[in-house]
């Protein structure tokens, strides 16, 4: 067989060009098919890609051929259609500046920094330079056949997450879009997005719902028994954890509906066990099957003396005085991974007062934020670091005081946010956005803004 699985989604629509199938690439590329995924086409599978008999029959003809034909890897199909190439002008080869050819061997941070610097405009500047001479509307082909070219001769630029080159797309589409015409008089991109426009679907609201929401097996009275024993329970000095658990899995539902229709005093006063960190962890673990705080400590830790490097923030001198000052090397390790969490804000450029606040000291949002945050209490000086104990804090409630430290914090902070369906605020949802899909790994982190993925890049360079 041939082993033609290493090809990219570019290499596949230039064999579908090959073999006169080139005008279905684009619902190639919908599909995400690359080498791997046409290795293992089925006949089934290749009807819903080729509506027409005749075409279908072609494409598994020629993929069988594919298969026995002695072509490597590393010799892909390249574009001989000189038709196109006569359309789209001279294919002259990519060449950068000299200062860029010398900033990339020297593998300059600066040009996967998530900030805008000299050396990534210049990268970008010279991506568009060389694209523009062909079209100032290239297609999403075009775009990634260049920037596959330009990670594949230049690996260090290839960034850490999805195909390599999200973020270079994204700045490279946004750079276009500045400096052509805008088409919005033109009666054909109308027509096109008449036709393809999504319509948006109304939101459900919670008026949609009925007044009433149980549990199979489930009535009033038991759930009014139920309320009654998490309570007794949670008053106890020693609560029994496996108790309040069974007990407040039998009314998911019913407690999921009165937490989105009810405030946070009502709701810590109807569930008094949610004050305990434990309890707030396990109801985040039973909806995602995500143990927050063991992520935190597994994936930030790994990622915290390089946000300590690139942190541009005014609090780094406080916390490295701390953190240098500390000889056991284990200490340390959680001492850079607090400093991290405190420093994330910062680097996406984004207000820490929505994260924590040091008791006693002028805050950048008001008290009764409607966001959890966490409250240093204690604190030394004045330096978020020297803490003496930790309360998470929602709309001026105390959550929970059982915070053991600042990472155990930060993950009562996402339990406290899914819990009580809070929607990001706007001055945090980077920060809370990145550690949701790169740290806790809940959604994929494909579809990132680029500003996240720029940073993610800077911090794993």
């Amino acid at each position: 067989m041939t082993d033609f699985t290493g090809w990219t989604s570019v290499q596949v629509c230039q064999w579908l060009k090959d073999i006169d199938l080139g005008e279905f690439c684009e619902t190639f590329e919908e599909h995400e098919i690359d080498g791997a995924t046409l290795a293992v086409i089925s006949e089934r599978m290749s009807e819903r890609l080729f509506p027409v008999i005749r075409k279908q029959s072609l494409f598994l003809t020629q993929l069988e051929k594919l298969k026995s034909t002695p072509m490597s890897r590393e010799n892909p199909p390249r574009n001989i259609d000189n038709s196109s190439q006569a359309q789209s002008g001279p294919d002259t080869s990519l060449v950068f500046p000299t200062v860029l050819r010398m900033a990339i061997d020297r593998r300059d941070s600066d040009l996967k920094s998530a900030s805008k610097t000299k050396l990534r405009s210049l990268l970008i500047q010279s991506l568009f330079d060389h694209l523009s001479k062909k079209t100032m509307y290239p297609t999403h082909l075009q775009y990634i056949e260049l920037l596959s070219n330009v990670i594949m001769d230049y690996p260090y630029l290839r960034e850490s997450i999805g195909p390599g080159y999200d973020a270079l797309l994204e700045s490279l589409r946004n750079k276009f879009k500045k400096e052509r015409q805008p088409l919005v008089a033109n009666n054909e991109i109308q027509r096109l997005k008449e036709r393809w426009a999504r319509r948006k679907r109304p939101l459900q609201t919670a008026e949609a719902y009925p007044s009433t929401m149980v549990d199979a097996g489930e009535d009033e009275r038991s759930i009014r028994e139920h309320l009654r024993v998490i309570k007794e329970e949670t008053e106890k000095l020693r609560p029994n954890l496996e108790l309040l658990k069974e007990r407040m899995a039998l009314i998911k539902i019913y407690r999921r509906h009165f937490v989105s229709n009810h405030s946070t005093e009502e709701i810590i006063s109807k569930f008094p066990c949610f004050r305990l960190a434990k309890m707030l962890l396990w109801d985040l673990r039973d909806r995602t099957n995500v143990d927050v705080d063991q992520q935190i400590l597994s994936q930030l830790s790994v990622m915290a003396p390089k946000i300590l490097q690139v942190s541009r923030s005014p609090l780094m001198e406080k916390f490295r005085c701390v953190v240098d000052d500390c000889e056991d090397g284990r200490l340390k390790k959680g001492l850079q991974l607090e400093a991290a969490i405190l420093l994330l804000p910062a680097l996406f450029k984004e207000d820490p007062g929505l994260l924590f606040e040091v008791e006693g000291h002028a805050q950048t949002c008001p008290p009764d934020t409607p966001t959890p945050k966490m409250v240093l209490k204690g604190c030394r000086e004045g330096n978020p670091m020297q803490y003496d104990h930790i309360v998470v804090m929602l709309d001026g409630q105390s959550i929970t005081e059982e915070s053991e430290d600042i990472s155990m914090a930060l993950g009562l902070i996402l339990c406290t946010y899914f819990l009580f369906g809070i929607q990001y605020p706007k001055g945090l949802k980077k920060t809370l956005t990145f550690l949701e899909c790169i740290v806790l790994k809940m959604k994929d982190a494909a579809g990132l803004p680029v500003t996240i993925k720029r940073v993610y890049s800077s911090i794993c360079a």
